[in-house]
Order: structure tokens, then sequence, then C-alpha cells
């Protein structure tokens, strides 16, 4: 299942409200998060494709939330590398962080179990330090019997603060560093009696070929001697004296590698799968307190519990908060000015068609509500509603002529809708003017555009749209949140014809997949908010083009036009039929 790009940086935008921190995200091969220095930002970068990528994201957010630091990190495993005399630091460092990442997901599965869940779906059956770790916490069955015995020690980080890391990771570091040990003694006894079994082997096979050569060792004594008495003293102690260097030689590297392995942090787990990918990284830095945090690493576990539970709780309370007041607050998260680009120019209404729309409608204001009995002759209305909803009938049906249904045209009053936005104006005109005498039908006109940062969006009087002009980009995202704001309360069947020549852009001005999305969020919110959609798009026929429309708008309701001059019997005809069906209801 893949995620689309909008779940991503909504949960960005609900987290960095509640920790008040500004977080960057960005694709990347592999999940990592960095630190700015200078403490303005937090990046995260992860694949962005499915729900597994989705977990380990949440993750990262779980490490901004529950306050991990990377410069203490560093710290704590340049300490511990020192005092149980292990290198290089740096594998040390893949522990601490592991527990770290134990520390704060235990924490993060209070917050959000399914997330958990799912995130634990994600640890491989590696021999890594981080997936070891995270195994033993969360999925023992994915770590080697070998290592079980370890789980206690990795347990005792859970649902603690920070500050209990210190203990943990050097009692966890120097249980391994043992293990380690053990293993290689094992080792050694298990070569020392193997080469004892192969020196104790009878030399049976010697015997006869010994047999075979005394008669010719008696021959040659009497040479043997001979050479024997003419060989030099001083050859005999220069091959001794080499071979006692070669053995001294031999001896002190044999001291020096083994002394390496004892220090050597890399082959801590057995048989250490050095070549898996790294999935997880921490990079940057964060400035802290050193003083302040060694100080609190002498609290108890109890302590060190009570801290973090107090932390989750305000981190609880902060989201309940949130979504409190994001149901409650209808204000917009982007700045919005209600005006929009007028010229001297003035356009009128089509009379012609003015006069078809009026006569038109005209035909179906006074339409008479009956309700048929079973044989098809009309009964007593009056009784029969009185019935079914337990009012007068005279002010239900007075409320069913009074509105029945909403109509929104949205037009794009971007640089490049210039050519056709006269044409526009003279159909919302003549609209306007036909159903000026049916009270069953709201009929409004709303023009937008982005300039300089800010969205220029309002409901347009009939003299606006006789002046309308056109300047600035295409933020119809943000338009069309507003418009939903607006239309918000109104019971009435509402229908939104947007009609638009270019791919939506942020209020900056800039287009991305982002704003797709954006906007293909907030046609989706109109029609869960009971808003009928239809979208025209003056562009030619491209498939490219074509593409990004039903990205962007979805695929029903959204229509390419390549002629300008047709939109205008396009958006007439919409609109007609709507109300008609409205009205005849």
């Amino acid at each position: 299942m893949e995620f689309k790009p909008l779940a991503w940086y909504k949960l960005r935008d609900v987290f960095e409200k509640i920790t008040g921190k500004e977080i960057h995200l960005s694709r990347g091969d592999s999940t990592s998060i960095f630190w700015d220095p200078r403490d303005r930002y937090i990046l995260v970068k992860c694949p962005m494709i499915g729900a597994y990528d989705y977990a380990r994201y949440e993750h990262e957010l779980a490490h901004v939330t529950f306050g991990t630091n990377p410069s203490y990190l560093r710290n704590l495993a340049v300490r511990i590398a020192k005092e149980l005399d292990l290198v290089p630091w740096t594998s040390v460092y893949d522990y601490v962080s592991a527990l770290e990442c134990v520390r704060v997901q235990s924490l993060w599965a209070e917050l959000y179990a399914g997330s958990h869940t799912l995130f634990t779906k994600t640890i491989k059956k590696e021999v890594t330090p981080l997936d070891v770790t995270l195994g033993l916490a969360f999925k023992p069955d994915a770590v080697p019997t070998e290592l079980q015995n370890l789980k206690p020690i990795v347990d005792r980080i859970k649902h603690k603060s920070v500050w209990s890391l210190y203990d943990v990771a050097k009692d966890y570091l120097t249980t391994l560093k043992l293990r380690r040990q053990e293993r290689e003694q094992q080792q050694k006894t298990g070569q020392n009696q193997g080469q004892s079994q192969q020196q104790n082997t009878p030399q049976q096979q010697n015997t006869s070929q010994t047999q075979q050569n005394v008669s010719q060792s008696q021959h040659q004594d009497s040479s043997i001697q001979t050479q024997q008495q003419s060989t030099p003293q001083t050859q005999q102690d220069k091959t001794s004296q080499t071979q006692q260097q070669n053995n001294t030689g031999q001896q002190q590297k044999q001291n020096v590698m083994q002394t390496w392995k004892q220090k050597d942090a890399t082959t801590l787990l057995p048989n250490q799968d050095k070549d898996a990918k790294q999935r997880h990284t921490f990079e940057g830095d964060t400035p802290y307190d050193e003083d302040k945090y060694k100080e609190l690493e002498d609290i108890d576990d109890k302590d060190s519990e009570d801290m973090a539970m107090q932390q989750l709780e305000e981190v609880k309370a902060k989201v309940r908060e949130l979504t409190e007041r994001e149901r409650n607050d209808k204000r917009l998260m982007f700045p919005v000015t209600v005006s929009v680009p007028l010229r001297r120019r003035v356009a009128t209404d089509d009379p012609e068609l003015t006069r078809e729309l009026t006569r038109l409608f005209s035909r179906f204001k006074g339409s008479n509500y009956y309700v048929p009995s079973e044989q098809g002759t009309a009964i007593d209305v009056e009784g029969y509603i009185q019935r079914l909803s337990g009012t007068n009938a005279e002010q239900w049906l007075d409320f069913k002529s009074r509105s029945r249904l909403t109509v929104v045209v949205v037009l794009d009053l971007s640089d490049s809708m210039e050519d056709v936005l006269e044409l526009l104006a003279s159909v919302g005109l003549s609209l306007r003017k036909a159903l000026e005498g049916v009270k069953a039908i709201r009929f409004k006109v709303y023009g937008y555009r982005g300039y300089y940062g800010s969205v220029h969006v309002k409901e347009l009087t009939e003299d606006e749209i006789r002046h309308l002009g056109c300047m600035g980009t295409t933020p119809t995202a943000e338009a069309l949140e507003y418009i939903d704001t607006q239309l918000e309360g109104i019971a009435d069947r509402k229908l939104l014809i947007l009609v638009t020549d270019g791919e939506p852009t942020d209020i900056r001005g800039k287009r991305s997949e982002k704003t797709i999305e954006l906007t293909r969020y907030r046609v989706n919110q109109l029609r869960q908010h009971g808003t009928q959609v239809f979208t025209i798009v003056l562009l030619p026929q491209q498939k490219e083009v074509q593409t990004w429309v039903k990205r962007a708008f979805g695929p029903e309701g959204a229509y390419t036009v390549a002629k300008p001059d047709t939109v205008g019997k396009i958006v007439v005809g919409m609109v007609a039929s709507h109300v008609i069906r409205a009205l005849t209801y």
C-alpha cells in the first residue's frame, strides 16, 4: 500500500505544533534524522513510499517528541568506550543509539498503539546492534537464542527518561563484552583439545620404514660422524638465534591481535552482520547542559520512569488540546486578503442567454408539491406531511421554496486567464440575472489568485464581476479551503464549479507534488461536507496534462476543455441542469 505525500506532510504539521520544533521532511534512500547545530530545525529523511516507511517516519517523530539529543548520545558513547576499553567509539554509539530507539518507541507505543504494532513488523532478523536491541525489546523471536537472556537489560530502558540511558548502556555493553570473552575462551579450549588428540596419535606408519633403513644407516655412520665433526659450532648458534627471534615476533603479533580483539566493539555480537544496510542514522548536534545531564544520570529507575510518564502525559494533553482546538477553530493557516483585481473596461451579460435562462427557470419556479396515492390520485398533502414530519405543511413548503440549492462558480484570476475572463464574466452576469427571481436558488461567484505570499479570494458583487481583472498565481487548494469554510452551515444541496487553466501552485507561486495532493485533499473535503464539485480546466488535450488534472481533481467531475470559447456553454449547461433538478425535487 502506497501512502500519498499529503499524509506525511499533515502528520509533520501536527507534530510541529505539539513539539514547537520546525520539522523539515524530504525523500531519502534510508531513514535518518538531522538536528541543525543552531537549533533552527530538524530534518527527517525517509523513502516516503509504503506503510513500513510511514511507521519508521513516525519513529523519527517519536525521537523529536520525547527529547532525543544526538550530542548527548555521542558523549555517552565516548565515555563508555573509554571506561570499558572499547574501540572504535562509533561502534559503541550504535548500541547507545539503539537503546535510545527502544526508549522513545516504548513511549510512542503508549501514544499510538497501532503505529507501534506496525513498527515492530519492520524489525529484521539481522545481527546488527539496531535489530538485535529492538528485537530484544519488542520482537524476541527475531533475535538469536544465545542472546535472549540480554532482554532484561534492554527492558530496563523502556518507559524511562533519557538520563537512565548511561547506566543501561554501560551494563548492556559490559555484558556483551563478557559474553564475547566467554565465547573466545570456549573456542580456545576446543582448539587445544583438538591439537592434543592429534599429538597422541600412534606412529605405527613409520615403523616399517625405520626397519628398512637400519642397514643403510649402519653403512653411513662413519661418513656422517666425519661430517658432523667438520661442521662449525657457530652455524648452529646462528640458526637457533634466528628461530628465537621469529618466535618472539610472532608472539608479539598474536598478543597485539588478541588485545585488539578484546577492545574491538564491532565484534561484540556473535556472527555480526557488518555488511547489513544502515537503515537508521542520527546526524547533527544539539546544544545541552553537560553538568545538568551528568547530575540527572544519578536518579534511580523509579524517578526516571516518573519523569518519562510525566513527559508522556504532557504530550497526550497537547494532542487533546490540538484536536479540540482544530475541531472548534475555523481559522485558516495562511494569510487571506478579501479582494480581487479590478480593471476599467466593463463586461456585460449576454442578453439572449439571459432571456433563455430566465424563461427556462421560470417554468419550474411554481411547481406544485403533491404526493400520489397507490391508485395514482392526489391525496391530502398537508395531512401527509404532518404525519411524516410533525410540522405544518405550509411552513415546510415555504422552507423548500425558499432555498434548495446553492450554486458557487469559482474563477481562477491568475495572469493566464485574461483571454477567457470576459466570456466567463458575461456568463456569470447572465446566470445571476436569470436566477434573481428564483428564491430556491442561491447563486454565488468567487474569484481567487495568489499575490505576494497571500491568497486573494472574495465573493464577487455584480459590479466586481463587470470590472474583474487578472493578476497573480493559482493557489487553488487554499482558495477551496477558504470557500469550504464560507459554505459551512448552509443546509442546501451545494454545487461548486471551478474554472481554471493551470496546475495549482502554493501561495508563493511554486508548483510541486505537494500542491497537487493538497488540492485533491481540499476537493475531497468539500465533497465530504456535502458539496458537489466539478472542475473545468482550459488546457489542450495532452496526456501529461490529463494526468495531473486527474490527480488534482479526481477521476470524476473534471473536464478538460481545449477551446476557450466553449467554456461558457459548459458552465451554463452544468448550472442549468442542477437548478432544474433542484426545482423539480
